[in-house]
């Protein structure tokens, strides 16, 4: 089962709510993780931090991130 908070204010867009979807879908049914570099998350709507770790992810990482798989899926 994947729940996600369609009330959530990031998904006043449909796009972004399939996106999120997508992205929960990838964790609960195939078990990715989020991905670490240096301790902080990569993650694409993160901190800023988050979002340039998420653009710098080695290639290895890239390929088990939900954030990467939801890009790439479009």
């Amino acid at each position: 089962m994947v729940i996600v908070n369609t009330t959530h204010a990031s998904f006043n867009d449909p796009s972004r709510l399939a996106w999120g979807a997508g992205h929960e879908t990838g964790h609960a049914v195939l078990g990715y993780k989020d991905q670490l570099f240096n301790g902080d998350t990569a993650y694409k709507f993160g901190s800023p931090q988050q979002q340039e770790i998420f653009r710098t992810l080695p290639g290895a990482q890239r390929l088990i991130n939900p954030d990467h798989i939801m890009d790439h899926a479009r």
